[in-house]
């Protein structure tokens, strides 16, 4: 069943938009400024993904980590430094073993359910919530650099919502006392 949904942009135009499903995969696509525009491309489309010999939602089969390899390439040329880069390696690979350990092996098998299941286990490993958030943005990147290259058709990751960040932690300062008792334990690295 297809459907005609709206969004608002940053200048206030209004945009239509189209969701159907193929084959349990969401194709999601802009459909123009009015609603007759809409109807009339989606009906274009319905008709283009029917009649089509070749399934158009067909994806590419690409071995994990050869997209993640690819994905490192492309943020390396950005300018990212590689300490960054390295981070970002990590938590990806993070989220590739835990597929692996559930049993998934192929890039287009990963649904949004796998990726809620991982944040889950990650909370309860993680100590702050700003480091799960980041961690959160990286996978977001790297699923939408996927959807770029036409590997997969939607983000996993795009309903996870960052983790609310507890801003009305108690900070904890060194009073004058403390400061003289470590100074005066510092000896010689003072």
């Amino acid at each position: 069943m297809a459907s005609i949904y709206t969004r608002i942009d940053k200048s206030g135009t209004k945009k239509y938009y189209g969701s159907l499903y193929i084959n349990k995969r969401r194709i999601r696509k802009y459909l123009g400024l009015t609603m007759k525009s809409a109807k009339a491309n989606l009906k274009n489309l319905e008709y283009e993904l029917i009649n089509s010999d070749t399934n158009a939602v067909q994806q590419i089969n690409v071995d994990m980590n050869r997209a993640i390899l690819l994905f490192l390439k492309e943020i390396e040329l950005s300018g990212v430094c590689k300490q960054q880069l390295n981070s970002i390696k990590t938590k990806i690979n993070w989220f590739i073993t835990y597929c692996f350990k559930i049993g998934i092996n192929d890039l287009i098998d990963i649904d949004n359910s796998h990726a809620h299941q991982y944040i889950i286990n990650r909370k309860t490993t993680l100590p702050a919530s700003s480091t799960l958030n980041k961690e959160i943005w990286f996978l977001k990147r790297f699923f939408n650099y996927c959807i770029d290259m036409e590997w997969i058709i939607s983000n996993p990751f795009r309903s996870i919502r960052n983790v609310r960040v507890d801003s009305n932690r108690q900070r904890y300062y060194f009073s004058e006392l403390d400061v003289k008792k470590i100074m005066d334990n510092a000896g010689e690295y003072h």
